[in-house]
């Protein structure tokens, strides 16, 4: 822990720091269908000895331990002999870890011990707001048992950090309720994750042939690499930036991500939500943005238009012709932070210029980006305020 040691002011969980970690099984008990974790250690689930457990917790130099396990709370005597051996070595520490609901649910005395042994944060893999979700991934677990695990953590003060899967076969409404379970059960530590099927795992080989992308880079959990069933991509991610960014400000009110600014949570979802969508529109001819700024004295962008057509035959000609027709052009590196919102800005002008030609919805959307209703896309964007009118006249 040499590093730990000397950085230990860069490790964090949250708003917990600085924070070490702790290792005291491999592998998962359980079989999920679209995690991992039960592949790991070539799929056997095996426990460290306690005894050596305490006597590392003793020489770390840190009073927050984040436990690493992929599911910490499983055995039941194993778990009550660790809290023994904390109250009998008198460590004093507080803990974070993860665990499943369809366990806590059923196990109240045990969380109360857990909270008096200082578990402060317990990771849970809420996963989705609806049984139909929860069945399909294998979880046996429910509805009920979410919220009654959100319950009792709340009532012994320990911090609920609930996790959700942004499943591909969303629709609008979806999204929309798993914003009202958030805000109606008071979850303010939230983690929401777009669906990814893992190799490895049960749902990755139903969803082999409808893989979008090989780029490693795109398996972060924040892109799509399956195409939406009930959404085009740019409404998918355009839900899924309302649900983050009104997540985000929940949390910021309660004084979690202090550390972080919101403005810079906007950059990168607006940069997923206007380049990774259309990156994705093959076999179609639009306009978009192709960021290439004029001399200081003309900031104009220019637009360039797609080549789609036919190989001519030539190898060499076909890559010319597709570097002059490149639609996507990054601006450098080192932009500045008014570099990045006229990019912004210009990404969201090619985005009407292709929803009004190529309206999935059948939607007519002016030149200044409203629809027929008068809605201003862009503003919706940036503002949120229709979204959030709408929730708050359905909370009432």
């Amino acid at each position: 822990r040499s590093a730990f040691s000397t950085y230990q002011d860069h490790y964090r969980y949250l708003d917990v720091s600085p924070v070490a970690l702790l290792k005291t099984s491999s592998s998962c008990p359980y079989h999920c269908a679209f995690c991992y974790g039960r592949e790991l250690n070539c799929g056997t689930y095996c426990q460290r000895d306690l005894e050596k457990i305490i006597e590392e917790l003793e020489t770390i130099p840190c009073g927050n331990i984040q436990i690493a396990d992929d599911d910490f709370l499983y055995d039941v005597p194993r778990l009550k002999e660790f809290m023994r051996l904390l109250r009998e070595r008198n460590i004093k520490k507080n803990f974070i870890c993860y665990g499943r609901s369809d366990f806590i649910a059923v196990h109240e005395d045990l969380i109360r011990e857990l909270a008096e042994a200082g578990f402060r944060y317990i990771m849970v893999g809420l996963e989705a707001v609806s049984d139909s979700f929860l069945d399909s991934y294998q979880k046996h677990s429910s509805q009920s048992l979410n919220i009654k695990t959100i319950r009792m953590l709340q009532k012994y003060s320990i911090h609920l950090v609930g996790l959700f899967i942004i499943d591909s076969r969303f629709k609008k409404e979806d999204f929309r309720n798993m914003r009202r379970f958030i805000h109606t059960h008071r979850i303010t530590y939230t983690g929401v994750s777009i669906f990814t099927p893992i190799p490895g795992t049960a749902l990755f080989n139903e969803y082999r042939d409808r893989l979008t992308t090989e780029n490693c880079e795109k398996w972060d959990f924040m892109h799509l690499v399956v195409k939406p069933e009930c959404m085009s991509r740019f409404h998918f991610y355009f839900e899924y930036y309302l649900l983050v960014m009104d997540l985000f400000r929940i949390a910021q009110k309660a004084g979690i991500y202090s550390f972080l600014r919101l403005e810079d949570y906007k950059n990168i979802f607006l940069k997923l939500l206007f380049t990774d969508s259309f990156k994705h529109r093959t076999r179609r001819q639009f306009f978009i943005l192709a960021c290439q700024q004029k001399p200081a004295d003309d900031q104009r962008y220019k637009f360039r238009h797609r080549h789609d057509g036919p190989d001519s035959g030539n190898a060499e000609s076909d890559r010319q012709k597709e570097h002059e027709n490149s639609v996507y052009h990054h601006p450098p590196h080192h932009a500045d932070e008014q570099g990045v919102s006229r990019l912004h800005h210009g990404l969201e002008i090619g985005a009407v210029q292709d929803i009004k030609a190529h309206g999935e919805e059948g939607q007519e959307i002016d030149p200044h980006g409203r629809n027929r209703h008068g809605q201003d896309l862009r503003r919706r964007l940036h503002e949120g305020r229709g979204h959030q009118g709408r929730q708050k006249k359905a909370d009432s």
